[in-house]
C-alpha cells in the first residue's frame, strides 16, 4: 500500500510540474513575453536593460512555433513599438517603431526631419518633453546628453512621440521609401544610432511578434555575469510600470 501511494503522490506530482510548465509556455506563446532592450537604438522612449512586457495578442494568434495566423484581427498602426523577427533570422527578435505602412512613401531630410507622404511630422519638442527625458539620464551624462542630442516629436499617431538626433552631424537624404504591400517601415527613436529599415530594408508584417506595452522593470546595471537580471541597486524605480509610447 505504501508503495502504490508513492508512485501515486510521485505521478500527481510530476503531472502538476508538467501542466504547470504547459500552462507558462501557452501564455508566453500565445499572449504575453517579456523582453530586455540591448542596445541605445530606441532612446529616449525605452532605455538599455529596459524589461519590457509585450502583447502577443495585439494582432492576433499564430499557430505554435508558425509566422501563420490561426486568427488575425489586426496590424500594426503607425506610431506603434512593436518586437518582430529579424529577416535574417528568425531566433534574433528586434525593438523598432513603426513609421511606415503598406502604400506610405517616407524621406528622411539632411536636418533629420521624418515625411510621411509629403507631409512633413517631425516638429522641436518643447522645455516640458525635454525636462522628462533629462529626468532619466544618469546625473554624469545629463550634461553630455544635452551637448550631444537635440530633442524632436513626431506625430504618425494621435498621441505624439518622441525621438533624438545628434547635434552638428552631416546627414544625407534618405528615400524615398515607399512601403510594399505585406510590409512596413520600422525606425528607431535615436534615429542616428539605430541600425533598422533604411538599412535592411522593410519588414514583413507576418514576422511581427505583439506590440510593447510597458516597461516592469529597469536598471542602470545587471548583475555580473547575468544580463538578464537587474542589479538591485541600480534599479530605475521612476521607469517601472511606465507605458510605452
Amino acid at each position: 500500500m505504501a508503495k502504490t501511494a508513492k508512485k501515486g503522490t510521485w505521478g500527481r506530482a510530476l503531472l502538476s510540474l508538467f501542466g504547470s510548465i504547459l500552462f507558462i509556455m501557452t501564455i508566453r506563446w500565445a499572449s504575453f513575453e517579456p523582453y530586455v532592450i540591448p542596445s541605445g537604438s530606441m532612446i529616449p522612449n525605452l532605455l538599455i536593460h529596459d524589461f519590457i512586457l509585450v502583447n502577443k495578442m495585439a494582432y492576433g494568434i499564430r499557430i505554435p512555433f508558425t509566422k501563420k495566423w490561426l486568427l488575425n484581427y489586426d496590424q500594426p498602426q503607425r506610431g506603434e513599438v512593436v518586437v518582430f523577427r529579424s529577416k535574417d533570422k528568425d531566433s534574433y527578435f528586434l525593438v523598432k517603431r513603426v513609421v511606415g505602412l503598406p502604400g506610405d512613401t517616407l524621406e528622411f531630410s539632411k536636418k533629420g526631419d521624418m515625411r510621411l507622404n509629403g507631409e512633413v511630422i517631425s516638429f522641436a519638442a518643447n522645455d516640458e518633453a525635454q525636462a522628462w527625458i533629462m529626468q532619466f539620464i544618469d546625473e554624469y551624462e545629463k550634461e553630455e546628453f544635452a551637448e550631444t542630442y537635440a530633442i524632436f516629436g513626431e506625430e504618425t499617431k494621435e498621441e505624439p512621440y518622441l525621438t533624438i538626433r545628434e547635434k552638428d552631424i552631416e546627414r544625407s537624404y534618405q528615400g524615398p521609401y515607399e512601403v510594399p504591400d505585406g510590409h512596413m517601415m520600422v525606425v528607431g527613436d535615436n534615429r542616428d544610432n539605430s541600425v533598422d529599415s533604411r538599412s535592411y530594408g522593410f519588414v514583413p508584417l507576418e514576422n511581427v511578434l505583439g506590440r510593447a506595452m510597458f516597461i516592469w522593470m529597469s536598471c542602470s546595471e545587471t548583475l555580473e555575469g547575468a544580463q538578464n537580471v537587474c542589479h538591485p541597486a541600480h534599479l530605475r524605480w521612476n521607469r517601472i510600470f511606465k507605458r510605452v509610447n
